[in-house]
């Protein structure tokens, strides 16, 4: 059940976690070379690219910060970039979403539907609501926590109401889920919940809260199946709680990589 850990046993109740960060500040225009160097995918992702650096707003690994846009209030979670777009009158109108993840809260009363650009969609409020936006591989992850959303795709709308999620990649069809907000927004809370996950997505979302990597090298071992509550303060101790809960052979490599076999 949800708040056990590897081995089954309790993990310790949930500590407060450190206030959110602030953004450091922006440095200057990089040459051709190094904007040339930047436009590269980086190898395992070990920084971020340059859409993302280049993003009007952004949080660095394990940082989380609140944004208050006028009457909208925006979370970003770790590894996250936004763009904004404001309307006419000066009040912001739009986000989008480059990378990461975010949760939006909307009051009722805005004079102008809200829009959040993620991928090939865009989730539209018109009414008091919150939601959750991730986009973080291939797939965007949309998911409505309170009152009602749109997502348009093309020609296409769907409406997602409390405890809806969509998903979509590219030009497939959008796929509609029920959602359990509780391990959608846990990330809020400084923590993390796995319901019988792979190994190997545990890892990748691990991943995205501490530097360097950890990279699973077992395809049998990336298998095996995950019930588990993580702090995000107790990262340090993931690798050791995989190497004693499922007898892993840890390597540890320069720059925070991590073979896991």
């Amino acid at each position: 059940p949800p708040g056990r850990g590897w081995g089954r046993a309790p993990w310790p109740p949930l500590a407060p976690g450190p206030p959110m960060g602030r953004r450091p500040p922006r440095g200057g225009r990089w040459g051709g070379g190094g904007g040339a160097f930047l436009g590269v995918p980086p190898p395992l992702q070990l920084w971020p690219d340059w859409s993302s650096l280049t993003a009007d707003l952004r949080t660095g690994i394990g940082e989380q910060r609140q944004i208050v846009l006028g009457a909208v209030v925006v979370d970003l979670n770790t590894r996250t970039s936004i763009n904004v777009r404001r309307a006419d009158t000066g009040e912001v109108a739009a986000l989008e979403l480059v990378t990461g993840e975010a949760q939006v809260r909307l009051p009722s009363g805005l004079p102008l539907p809200f829009v959040v650009t993620a991928g090939a969609g865009e989730v539209t409020a018109s009414g008091a609501a919150r939601f959750n936006v991730r986009a973080t591989g291939p797939s965007v992850c949309v998911t409505c926590l309170e009152g009602a959303i749109e997502l348009r795709r093309a020609d296409r709308i769907l409406v997602a109401r409390a405890a809806q999620q969509i998903t979509y990649s590219g030009s497939q069809e959008a796929l509609m889920t029920v959602a359990d907000p509780a391990i959608v927004t846990a990330w809020r809370e400084r923590m993390l919940i796995f319901n019988d996950e792979p190994l190997t997505a545990v890892v990748d979302e691990i991943n995205r809260y501490r530097p360097g990597r950890i990279i699973v090298t077992n395809a049998e071992l990336g298998r095996r199946r995950v019930q588990a509550q993580v702090r995000l303060d107790q990262l340090a101790e993931v690798v050791e709680l995989i190497r004693v809960g499922y007898g892993a052979k840890v390597t540890t490599l320069p720059a925070g990589i991590v073979l896991l076999s």
